[in-house]
C-alpha cells in the first residue's frame, strides 16, 4: 500500500486520474493524448511516492537525528534589556502629555 493512500486515504488511480485531468487541461483540452496524460501522471504519482517513502524511511530519521546531535549547539542570543512593562509605558506616556 503506499504512503499517501495510508495517510490520506485517496488511492492511487483517483490521483492519477486527477492529475491526468489537470494534465488535459493545462494543454488545452486536446484529443486524442489520453494516454499520454496517463502514463505522465502515473510517473508523477511514482515520484511523489518514492520521495515520501524516503522522508519517512526510520533510516533517514535516524540519520537526520544522528547528525543533528552532532551539529555544535547554537548560542542563544542574549536580550539587551527586558521591555518594560505596559503599564510603565503607559504612565510615561500619561505624564509626558500632562507636561
Amino acid at each position: 500500500m503506499s504512503v499517501h493512500h495510508e495517510s490520506t486515504g485517496i488511492d492511487r488511480d483517483a490521483r492519477i486520474r486527477a492529475i491526468a485531468y489537470s494534465i488535459w487541461e493545462e494543454e488545452g483540452q486536446p484529443d486524442g493524448k489520453s494516454e499520454e496524460h496517463w502514463l505522465r501522471a502515473c510517473e508523477l504519482v511514482d515520484m511523489a511516492e518514492s520521495q515520501a517513502a524516503a522522508i519517512l524511511d526510520p533510516a533517514w530519521l535516524q540519520r537526520a537525528e544522528a547528525q543533528q546531535a552532532e551539529a555544535p549547539a547554537a548560542k542563544e542570543p542574549v536580550p539587551e534589556a527586558a521591555p518594560a512593562p505596559l503599564s510603565e509605558a503607559i504612565r510615561r506616556l500619561k505624564t509626558s502629555q500632562a507636561a
